[in-house]
Formats: structure tokens, C-alpha cells, sequence
């Protein structure tokens, strides 16, 4: 019998597993990982275009990725005018444009406590990494997780 996890249930688990990892980054409060993955979720069982909504997103603030260095390959960050609101609908129109797995959107904790969308990391390389290769070296790389039809291994 499968057993299904809901967002809570799953930001609780990540974040004690985080936890016990060596020189882990520190992860956002169960709270915020909650509405994270559960906007994910929500926005994946969405249509833009005739198609499932598929994207990347990193949850990290403008400061953790100023280092391009830090990820294999490199990337470059694309900060929006004015950051978005974290909703369904927005992943929904934006998810054409970061269909591709070097193309992410970045989203982080605005001042009120609510999530938003500040921009894109466009990476030199995907994220999505090949059968048998290595992860990278850093431990101060983001945390990459994927939403939409494909499940990733990992």
C-alpha cells in the first residue's frame, strides 16, 4: 500500500533529515518549507499551455547565490523588477519560460514571513544530474527541488 505525505509531513521530515547532515545549510522553519512545497504541489497539478506545469525553483535568498562559483559549471542570477508573489498561478505563467532543468526560479522569505519570487538562476549546466555522477563538492550549493510530471531520484 502506498502512503501519501502532505506538505507538512514532508517540510517536518526534510528538515530533521537537513538537520542531521555534517555542515548542512541551515533550511527555512518547517512553516515556510511547508507553504514552499505546498504552492509546488498546487502549482503541478496545473495546465499552462496544454501541458502539466513542470519547473525548477531553489529556495534561496539573493546573498547565498552571489557566488556563481559555488555550482558545477557556474550560473547567473536574473532578479525580477519587482518580486512576485508565491502563488500556484504564478508558477503556472512562469513555468514556460523555465522549462529547461538549467533554469530555476528563485524564491525567498519577504520581510512579512510570506514567500516571493525575486528572480531566475540560469545555470551553465542543468541541475538535474546524470545517472552516476557526482554531487557537488560544496555543501553551500542550494537545495534544488522539482516540481511538476517527473519524479527525480535522489
Amino acid at each position: 500500500m502506498a502512503v501519501a505525505y502532505y506538505p507538512g509531513e514532508l517540510a517536518a521530515a526534510l528538515h530533521a533529515r537537513w538537520l542531521a547532515l555534517p555542515a548542512a545549510v541551515p533550511l527555512p522553519e518547517p512553516p515556510v518549507l511547508t507553504q514552499f512545497l505546498s504552492t509546488i504541489y498546487q502549482a503541478s497539478l496545473l495546465q499552462e499551455e496544454g501541458r502539466g506545469v513542470e519547473c525548477h525553483v531553489v529556495l534561496a535568498t539573493e546573498q547565498q547565490l552571489a557566488h556563481p562559483s559555488l555550482a558545477p559549471g557556474g550560473y547567473h542570477v536574473l532578479a525580477l523588477g519587482e518580486p512576485r508573489p508565491w502563488e500556484e498561478q504564478e508558477i503556472r505563467r512562469l513555468s514556460p519560460a523555465v522549462a529547461r532543468p538549467s533554469t530555476l526560479l528563485a524564491v525567498r522569505a519577504a520581510t512579512t514571513g510570506d514567500l516571493v519570487l525575486w528572480g531566475l538562476l540560469v545555470a551553465d549546466a542543468p541541475w538535474d544530474y546524470l545517472p552516476g555522477s557526482l554531487p557537488p563538492a560544496s555543501s553551500t550549493v542550494p537545495a534544488v527541488l522539482e516540481a511538476g510530471g517527473r519524479d527525480r531520484a535522489g
